[in-house]
């Protein structure tokens, strides 16, 4: 996307495979293969600490690079206002050239466990976890995106090479890119750099996910923690199917749109509610409709 009045340009790379994304079949197999939670999020802390000379070079063109994972997708972005060409070359090499051995594998175990128990010290992050787990039974949305101490640890390289096989073939990726660069000359440079390349086949993966009805978990769930105000959330679990359609961005959306106009700041709810001292201004809410699963927080 041209953007002429952008001064940064933002570009991402995102990888169709996230958190919930556990079992699933190989390319060229026939039967399912279960892998430790948290597996995609360990894969994308190893593309960058076992790339340590990309990041030294995105640091050079003057760009900042970073990447997340979701209970859906892993994605890695850089922004920048100069060397577009040689930023979107350096994420595609960075995504599709993984690095890693079993000495960088096992060091990152205590990285990730360490990141996992900072987690558990930050207030809003027990808080929600604890609401996932609360309304889901089965699915994999009430584990962290991190995974467990025991899933990290008992991950190896043989499941990460099979989930980097599998889910990073570019057909199971998108690049997006918005700013200020000439889209043709920019698109040429990508089908070089992808024509430099080899890739094998490409297989549509199928995916399992544990089956999830419409009731609750836990219809409450308190956490004794050290806080001068206590954080209450209440939650709605809507039912919803795995569709990897369009009409779960549709429903997200209108979803969306209906918690905005009834319980934002502007609202009488809220109003009402902060009239009679219940809540203060950490106030907020979340909703999400997403393969599987869907819900409403505030």
């Amino acid at each position: 996307m041209e953007k002429k009045e952008y001064v940064k340009t933002y570009a991402a790379v995102a990888v169709n495979f996230g958190s919930l994304d556990t079992s699933f079949i190989p390319p060229k197999k026939h039967e399912f293969v279960d892998v430790p939670l948290g597996v995609s999020h360990f894969l994308e802390h190893l593309m960058f600490e076992s790339n340590e000379n990309q990041s030294i070079a995105f640091a050079k063109l003057g760009a900042e690079c970073n990447a997340f994972t979701s209970f859906d997708r892993t994605v890695y972005t850089f922004s920048t206002i100069s060397n577009v060409t040689e930023c979107t070359n350096l994420l595609l090499d960075l995504v599709q050239n993984p690095k890693y051995d079993i000495k960088s594998i096992e060091h990152e175990k205590n990285s990730i466990i360490q990141e996992l128990l900072m987690y558990d010290n930050i207030p809003n992050n027990v808080l929600y976890n604890e609401c996932l787990k609360s309304m889901y039974k089965s699915c994999n949305v009430r584990y962290d995106i991190c995974g467990t101490k025991e899933s990290i640890e008992a991950i190896t390289k043989k499941d990460l090479d099979l989930c980097y096989d599998a889910f990073y073939h570019p057909s199971n990726t998108c690049i997006v890119i918005v700013g200020n660069f000439d889209k043709n000359e920019l698109l040429n440079s990508i089908k070089k750099n992808q024509d430099s390349k080899s890739f094998r086949e490409f297989e549509v993966i199928k995916r399992r996910y544990p089956e999830e009805d419409n009731l609750v978990n836990e219809k409450k769930s308190i956490i004794n923690y050290e806080l001068s105000i206590p954080k209450v959330s209440l939650n709605l679990k809507i039912p919803n199917k795995v569709t990897r359609s369009i009409e779960n961005i549709k429903n997200d959306l209108a979803l969306s749109m209906l918690v905005d106009y009834n319980f934002d700041e502007t609202s009488s709810i809220y109003e009402d509610l902060m009239n009679k001292e219940i809540i203060n201004h950490s106030y907020s809410y979340e909703s999400l409709v997403d393969d599987g699963f869907s819900y409403f927080m505030i």
